[in-house]
């Protein structure tokens, strides 16, 4: 049997193959650019570009959640999300992460954390908590690794930081911008980490759903969230998101 000549393939072969060639040449004259943008700006990219650049595919994040213990209460530190006005969280409160790079496995961005975020600071401890999928996530589809961490001085940050009770955090307002506003699912991310501490994590802006929970806010704001540890043989038969 003789081969197919390309005009006979399906949506017209040798010009979606063209257009391929094209498309593959274009990527990687793009890949090349971004690369020596990248290494002309010391290692990172501005964030109008970061954002446009992991709304392409789905990225997951080293999240270091700092806290400490005084008396049996916990407190955690968060800072004030201080970044370009079109990103969607700025304005909120939230815990410092990183999304993963080539070659980071997870531990290459708690380090970067530690150094660009919290100044330097050293990890007395650090384990994983729990992994969530927010969905619809208004950046970006981002797998967030929950790791609960000590450091052994008071952190600092080149945003605005401070201590904030177990109280004061699971009182935070979803969405919400300005001082009593957080990141929704860094809200449910702070009661996974008062769970896996024993301590009570009951906040009226967070309900369990099917998939995990579900974080409500103001103006009917509602986001799920997966709680990757809850995924079953049910749960992935029968989601939609």
């Amino acid at each position: 049997m003789g081969n197919m000549s390309s005009h006979d393939r399906p949506g017209g072969g040798h010009r979606l193959f063209d257009d391929e060639e094209n498309a593959l040449a274009t990527c990687e004259a793009a890949l090349q650019w971004l690369q020596r943008y990248r290494d002309a700006h010391g290692g990172v990219f501005p964030e109008r570009i970061f954002n446009a650049l992991i709304r392409l595919r789905p990225s997951c994040s080293p999240e270091v959640i700092v806290h400490k213990l005084v008396d049996g209460e916990a407190f955690f530190w968060l800072t004030l999300r201080a970044v370009d006005e079109a990103d969607p969280f700025n304005g909120m409160w939230h815990y410092t992460g990183s999304v993963d790079r080539c070659g980071d496995y997870l531990i290459g961005g708690i380090r970067r954390v530690l150094q660009r975020e919290l100044c330097g600071g050293k990890l007395e401890s650090c384990r994983h908590v729990a992994s969530i999928y927010p969905v619809c996530s208004r950046r970006s589809d981002i797998l967030s690794l929950l790791f609960l961490c000590t450091v052994a001085r008071e952190p600092s940050s080149a945003e605005e930081g401070r201590w904030f009770s177990a109280r004061e955090a699971m009182s935070l307002a979803p969405l919400r911008k300005g001082l009593d506003g957080i990141i929704p699912s860094h809200l449910f991310g702070l009661s996974l980490c008062l769970r896996a501490l024993g301590l009570p994590h009951d906040c009226p802006c967070i309900e369990p759903s099917p998939a995990g929970a579900r974080v409500k806010g103001d103006n009917g704001f509602c986001q799920e969230i997966v709680l990757v540890d809850a995924i079953d043989a049910e749960l992935a038969s029968s989601f939609a998101p």
